[in-house]
């Protein structure tokens, strides 16, 4: 019997993994693999630094490399395709009526809501994609995954049939045992070199300018800061999550699937946030720690800091929930049902 083969379609390289992205496709590809498929992936490069899918137009030569690799590849069941904005681009081959395979949308935030984050920030994408266009490609594709609640909401308000969307959560790693040992950092910040993680930490480090902020932080990813005192920035590594004492996820400006969160969550940090992630199932001082705005963010990290036992707790609850949610195995176990029909 054929191998079953698969092919994987992103705006961004399958490593090494800087991004939320990459790390969702990354793992997505691990799990397809354990289920015998044979991955082919393939990368539609971009320039932007701002975000993967801005002015991301189709282009000649992808068309041609793409036409032959799904000519070519024998027992080809599904293409998984990450980001709507790629999707339509190539909407001719993936979308074609005649098509042999099941295409697969990961969402990683639809068009309308990235578009809001392009208005917020002022800027304009030159292959903006219209409600209208991105709705019609999501009613011919297949399968839907890597949504948020608001997504959901969006595609069944535009009729998209409820039967193709398959709730994935957002897939981690295991992390084998959480660290409660002494720690080297006080917070650890995870972070790509993408705008909006500029935003961010710039909003961040505003907030405890001029305040007695004396805890060390730890930012793993490349995101490219000027030397400052009290901050190391160092390449991402899983090993290095167990050196820090709290996950900090204070967001200005919040797109994608909260990667950064849910890495932390699953390695058993306390994390620390301005996120609600209640449409998750976490609560409040019971999974994570959320910050109001109208509260001073000092204080409320020195009360955290401060507080071991809220710690611990926050630390097995959310490291247990990841276990049973977002370990990568659990995270895609919807997509077993459609593996198994075709």
């Amino acid at each position: 019997m054929n191998t079953k083969t698969a092919i994987i379609i992103s705006p961004m390289p399958l490593h090494p993994i800087k991004s939320g992205m990459q790390n969702t496709i990354n793992l997505l590809c691990k799990f397809l693999r354990e289920k015998n498929y044979k991955i082919f992936f393939f990368e539609i490069k971009t320039k932007s630094k701002i975000d993967p899918i801005l002015d991301l137009k189709k282009k000649r030569k992808y068309v041609l490399k793409l036409k032959k690799k799904i000519k070519e590849t024998k027992n080809l069941k599904f293409i998984f395709v990450n980001t709507s904005k790629v999707l339509f681009q190539y909407k001719s081959l993936l979308l074609n009526k005649k098509r042999n395979f099941k295409t697969v949308l990961a969402c990683h935030d639809l068009y309308y809501f990235r578009k809001k984050y392009f208005d917020k920030i002022r800027i304009k994408d030159k292959t903006d994609l219209k409600n209208v266009d991105e709705v019609n490609i999501l009613k011919k594709t297949d399968y839907i995954i890597d949504f948020k609640k608001t997504e959901f909401d969006f595609m069944l308000k535009n009729k998209i049939s409820l039967k193709k969307l398959k709730k994935t959560y957002t897939p981690t790693l295991k992390f084998k045992k959480i660290n409660f040992s002494k720690k080297k950092y006080d917070l650890l910040y995870v972070s790509s070199n993408w705008l909006q993680n500029h935003h961010s930490m710039k909003n961040f480090l505003k907030k405890i300018d001029k305040t007695n902020f004396a805890y060390n932080i730890l930012v793993l990813g490349n995101l490219k800061l000027k030397k400052q005192k009290n901050i190391d920035v160092r390449p991402y590594s899983k090993k290095m999550f167990n050196k820090c004492k709290i996950g900090l996820a204070v967001m200005k400006d919040s797109t994608g699937r909260q990667t950064k969160i849910f890495e932390m969550l699953s390695a058993g940090l306390p994390v620390f946030t301005n996120i609600d992630l209640a449409e998750f199932g976490l609560k409040k001082d019971k999974h994570y720690k959320f910050f109001d705005k109208k509260k001073n963010l000092v204080n409320e990290i020195k009360t955290l800091n401060d507080d071991e036992s809220l710690r611990k707790k926050l630390s097995q609850n959310a490291y247990n929930w990841s276990l049973n949610n977002t370990f990568y195995r659990k995270a895609f176990k919807s997509l077993n049902q459609i593996l198994v029909r075709n």
